[in-house]
C-alpha cells in the first residue's frame, strides 16, 4: 500500500507550512468496544539521573546524539534506503524505562546505540501518526485528525471523540499527567489552538482560554513534576487542577512570538520566543530573567527545539547552531552552524533525560564545501533555472525580490543545460531552497519561485558534498 506522508507538526501548531489533511480512517480493525480499563501490571522503576546523551532529531530524516564524552554521532534509520521504510520523522518520546523512540509517520523507531531500530509498524487503519506518548503503563497512545488510539500489548482500541468541540483539523500534542489525565492540543476548524483532557472512561472537556490571548500557536510542554503547562503568545498557562487555569504574563521581551518551554528542576519556567530566553518564578514574574537572543553567537531568527538536562543547563538548537545555556541564564558554549559539522541541521525535538554530557563537545572553524545537486520538478531536471538557497526566507515571496533577498547566509546559481547545479563556498548549515521555475497553469505562462525540500551540508568528500536529485515543487 502506497502511503500519503503528511507535513509534521512538531513542538508548535504553527510548525506546519500549509494546510494538514485530516485522515479518515476507513478500515474497522481497531477494536472498538467499551473502553477497557487501564493496565495497572508495575513497571520496573527508572534508573536514577546519570550522565548520558543529548538526542536531537534533525532535519526529519536522522537523530543526532550528543555523548557523555561529547563526541557527536548521526543515527538513521536502519531501513533508510527502503521503500516500505516508516515515513519522515516528527518527534522524540520516552517510555517509562527511560528507553527513547524517534516517531515517524507511520510508526515508531527505537533509538539504538549506533541506528534507528524499527520498532512499531502503525495497521493500515490508522494509516498515520500526528503524535505519540508512553502512558505511565507503558502503553502507547497515538493521535491523527482521524481519532485517537490505544495500544494495550498487541491490541489498538480506538478513543471516541465525545466531548470535543469539532473535529480536529490536525493533533500537535498527546499528554498524560500526574493524575493520569489524558492531554491534546490541536487545531480546530477555525485554525485556533484547543486545548481539552479526559479522565479515564470520561468524556473530553475543554480548557476555557477566553482569558488568553491566542492564535494556531501553542507550546504546550510537561513539567517536572507531571502538570501540564502551555505556552502562548504573551502568556503561561498553568493547568494543574483543570479546568481551571492561572495566567501568568510574560515579561516584555518575550511577548513578540512563541518557542518551546521546558520547567527547571526547582519549579522554575524556562520559555523561549524567537532566540530570547526568559527564566520566571511563576509565583513571582515580575523578577523574571531574561537573555536576549542578540547576546548569543548560535541562534538567530527561532529556536527550533530546547531541552533541559539533570543540571538544569539548556540546549537550545536554531537554524543558526547550538547554545548551551547554564541554569544561571549565562551562555556556557555556542556553536554556530558549520563548526561542528554533525549539527549542520534544523532541529525540531531534543530530549535530556539525564545529566547530560560531562564534557561539551569540541568546537572548529565554520567549514565550507562545494555543493552539487541536480534541480528535478515534476520529475525532470531543470536546464537554465535560478536557483537561491538561504537559512531564513520571506515565505510571501513568489516573484521579486527573491524569497532569500536579504537573508544572510544565502548562495544562488543557475543550472546548465542538463539541470545541474555547482556552487563553491558554501557554508555547513541548513538550508531551504528556491527554484525560479516558468509554469503554465489554466493556459497562462507564469515565472515564480518554487520551494524545495530543505536539506543540510554536513559530510564533504573531499570537498564536495553531492546533493544528488534536489526536487522542487508546486
Amino acid at each position: 500500500m502506497q502511503r500519503r506522508s503528511l507535513v509534521p507538526c512538531v513542538l508548535l501548531l504553527s510548525a506546519c507550512p500549509g494546510p494538514v489533511s485530516a485522515v479518515i480512517v476507513t478500515e474497522t480493525p481497531v477494536a472498538q468496544p467499551s473502553e477497557p480499563a487501564p493496565v495497572t501490571e508495575p513497571t520496573p522503576p527508572r534508573r536514577p539521573p546519570a550522565p548520558g546523551p543529548i538526542l536531537a532529531l534533525g532535519g526529519f530524516e536522522n537523530v543526532t546524539r550528543i555523548g557523555v564524552d561529547g563526541h557527536i554521532e548521526i543515527l538513521q534509520p536502519e531501513d533508510a534506503d527502503d521503500d516500505e521504510d516508516l515515513g519522515v520523522l516528527d518527534d522524540l518520546i520516552i517510555d517509562q524505562q527511560g528507553k527513547i523512540f524517534a516517531t515517524a509517520d507511520f510508526g515508531l523507531y527505537e533509538v539504538g546505540e549506533s541506528t534507528l531500530i524499527p520498532y512499531l509498524e502503525l495497521p493500515e487503519s490508522i494509516q498515520s501518526m500526528d503524535t505519540a506518548i508512553f502512558g505511565p503503563d507503558g502503553s502507547l497512545w497515538v493521535a491523527n485528525a482521524g481519532g485517537i488510539y490505544h495500544r494495550v500489548g498487541e491490541r489498538w482500541d480506538s478513543i471516541n471523540g465525545d466531548g470535543l468541540l469539532d473535529r480536529p483539523r490536525a493533533v500537535a500534542h498527546l499528554g498524560i499527567d500526574h493524575a493520569d489525565r489524558l492531554w491534546m492540543t490541536y487545531l480546530g476548524a477555525d485554525w485556533e489552538a484547543r486545548v481539552t483532557f479526559r479522565s479515564h472512561g470520561e468524556p473530553w472537556r475543554p480548557i476555557d482560554l477566553s482569558a488568553v490571548a491566542i492564535g494556531p500557536e501553542a507550546s504546550f510542554f510537561r513539567g517536572a513534576e507531571g502538570g501540564f503547562y502551555l505556552h502562548f503568545d504573551s502568556d503561561l498557562v498553568i493547568a494543574d487542577e483543570p479546568p481551571a487555569i492561572h495566567v501568568v504574563p510574560m515579561p516584555g521581551a518575550l511577548s513578540m512570538g512563541i518557542g518551546p518551554a521546558v520547567q527547571l528542576s526547582n519549579g522554575d519556567f524556562v520559555l523561549t520566543a524567537d532566540c530570547n530566553l526568559v527564566r520566571l518564578d511563576p509565583h513571582e514574574p515580575e523578577a523574571a530573567t531574561v537573555l536576549l537572543g542578540e547576546t548569543l553567537r548560535a541562534c538567530s531568527g527561532t529556536t527550533d527545539s530546547l531541552a533541559v538536562d539533570g543540571n538544569d543547563r539548556l540546549w537550545l538548537f536554531s537554524d543558526a547552531g547550538l547554545e548551551v545555556i547554564g541554569p544561571d541564564m549565562t551562555p556556557l558554549a555556542s556553536y554556530p552552524m558549520g563548526t561542528i559539522p554533525a549539527l549542520a541541521e534544523t532541529f525540531f525535538a531534543a530530549r535530556a533525560d539525564n545529566l547530560g554530557p560531562t564534557t561539551l563537545p569540541p568546537a572548529g572553524p565554520v567549514q565550507h564545501a562545494r555543493l552539487l545537486a541536480t534541480v528535478v520538478f515534476h520529475d525532470m531536471p531543470m536546464a537554465n533555472t535560478p536557483v537561491e538557497f538561504c537559512r531564513y526566507y520571506d515565505s510571501d515571496s513568489n516573484g521579486d525580490p527573491s524569497p532569500c533577498d536579504g537573508a544572510f547566509p544565502a548562495y544562488s546559481g543557475k543550472t546548465d543545460r542538463n539541470g545541474r547545479l555547482q556552487i563553491d563556498g558554501v557554508q555547513y548549515g541548513a538550508y531551504h531552497p528556491f527554484a525560479k521555475i516558468t509554469v503554465k497553469v489554466d493556459g497562462k505562462t507564469t515565472t515564480r519561485w518554487h520551494w524545495g525540500a530543505p536539506f543540510g551540508m554536513q559530510t564533504a568528500v573531499d570537498g564536495v558534498i553531492d546533493l544528488g536529485s534536489l526536487d522542487f515543487y508546486d
